[in-house]
């Protein structure tokens, strides 16, 4: 039974919340976060100690810049909050939920905050003023400019965001003032509150793999960590790949980390991959030629970078599209469907585990480095791997209240890219060639041995 008094603040916490995640599973993401946090911690030990950029940690340190902690562990206890709340409406459990909305606000006021400031630092730091570099993802250019724009929308969806407490805040003081009186009656407005929702482009039906593609999913399949779940095909409508609009075809999968009993999601697009030549007579690469050694001794000319990591490009908010309708069409049917087309965040503690794989991935490719005397500048790990398409949460409307988004994906189509695509490549690898590509992970996994862990 709700009572009178908070009936109007149950109809919009029910239908339209703040801070929600319906369907995810609360006690993963926070072990997810408490390890993006440790590994966050390791990495900023080794730069410090290896850049020697004491002022920079001193003052930004990577465990309160690099990736937005304090909000995310606010959203996590707001999703908690909500659900006691739904589950047993009381004016104790409303105001916990309010007062929670409050810290997640201050959070994330904070992070940003603390986000943009390390930016100004580091473009200092690197006399990045006057050059506005550019950052090449995939084809996309993204540049110093279209950085700081997008920090700056974070800024104002705060804003936003206080508003919406603010009013949430009313209705539940008004509700509380109008149940003493006779005849109280709900707000039909308020009774059809639906969501908010943003459209996604996709089907469920489409043009099969050629052959070839189907082989190549099935060398990449071959060396993923165990897959618990696979969930596909879903065509999806992006640009992120072409500089245009187009459909292609996505996997998504449910894997066994390798190194701990954990969970975390993949996804794969299956109709086009990229792939790096490794000649070191050819090209200079940006993360240092060293990190492909153990595949240039062994003959093996390219490797495959995965167009889905989080790093091949800046916006990955398709990705929660993608998990959102595998989890309502194949996994849990029985989930709030508007809430979660709406926050598109049902499969995000497994997402937050991704992204500690990447961040550990990052790691190892630090100490390699560190171990030859060179690491990648702080530009470039803000920029490139701090993955706020992600970790700000654009694309939960729960979260996002403002109508503009983040631009994320860059400003301009670059045309060029460092990556080769199966067509570049062709005349150069046969089957037992691309097997060999798919294998390159495990081979400098093997060579760096004591290197390679995380720990």
């Amino acid at each position: 039974m709700i009572p009178p008094s908070l009936q109007e603040f149950y109809i919009k916490t029910k239908g339209d919340p703040l801070f929600a995640a319906e369907g995810m599973d609360l006690e993963n993401a926070s072990a997810a976060i408490g390890e993006l946090y440790q590994t966050t911690s390791r990495l900023e030990k080794l730069y410090r100690e290896t850049k020697k950029e004491y002022w920079f940690h001193f003052r930004h340190s990577f465990l309160k810049t690099l990736h937005p902690f304090n909000f995310l562990r606010s959203f996590i206890e707001c999703e908690k909050r909500r659900r006691i709340f739904l589950a047993e409406p009381s004016a104790a459990s409303a105001r916990r939920l309010i007062n929670s909305y409050w810290h997640a606000l201050a959070s994330w006021e904070g992070d940003v905050s603390s986000y943009k400031k390390a930016h100004l630092a580091f473009i200092r730091m690197e006399r990045l003023e006057r050059s506005n570099p550019e950052y090449i993802y995939n084809k996309y250019s993204v540049n110093l400019s279209d950085v700081l724009k997008s920090i700056d929308l974070l800024a104002e969806n705060g804003k936003i965001l206080r508003a919406e407490i603010l009013f949430r805040l009313q209705l539940l003081l008004n509700s509380a003032i109008a149940s003493k009186k006779d005849n109280v009656k709900v707000d039909q407005d308020l009774l059809e509150t639906v969501p908010r929702m943003d459209y996604i482009p996709f089907e469920l039906v489409g043009p099969k793999l050629t052959a070839e593609s189907d082989f190549i999913l099935s060398l990449e399949e071959d060396v993923m960590p165990s897959i618990l779940e696979r969930y596909g095909p879903i065509y999806y409508t992006l640009s992120h790949f072409d500089g245009r609009p187009k459909n292609h075809q996505f996997y998504l999968y449910i894997l066994k980390s390798p190194e701990a009993d954990k969970k975390f999601l993949r996804i794969t697009l299956a109709d086009e991959y990229f792939f790096l030549e490794i000649d070191p007579a050819k090209y200079k690469f940006h993360e240092g030629i060293s990190i492909y050694e153990p595949l240039i001794k062994r003959g093996i000319r390219f490797w495959h970078q995965s167009a889905t990591t989080f790093y091949s490009v800046r916006d990955f908010t398709y990705q929660a599209d993608l998990a959102s309708i595998a989890d309502l069409h194949w996994r849990r049917k029985f989930l709030d469907k508007f809430l979660v087309l709406s926050q598109k965040s049902s499969l995000l503690d497994l997402f937050f585990w991704n992204g500690v794989i990447h961040e550990q991935t990052f790691l190892r490719m630090a100490k390699i480095e560190a171990a030859s005397g060179v690491l990648n500048p702080l530009s470039y790990v803000f920029i490139v791997r701090s993955y706020p398409s992600l970790f700000f949460l654009p694309f939960n409307r729960s979260v996002w209240r403002l109508e503009e988004r983040p631009n994320f994906v860059g400003s301009r189509f670059a045309g060029g890219s460092i990556y080769k695509t199966l067509d570049d490549i062709r005349k150069d690898v046969g089957k037992e060639d691309l097997r060999e590509i798919f294998l390159g992970p495990s081979y400098r996994a093997k060579d760096w041995g004591e290197l390679f862990v995380v720990e």
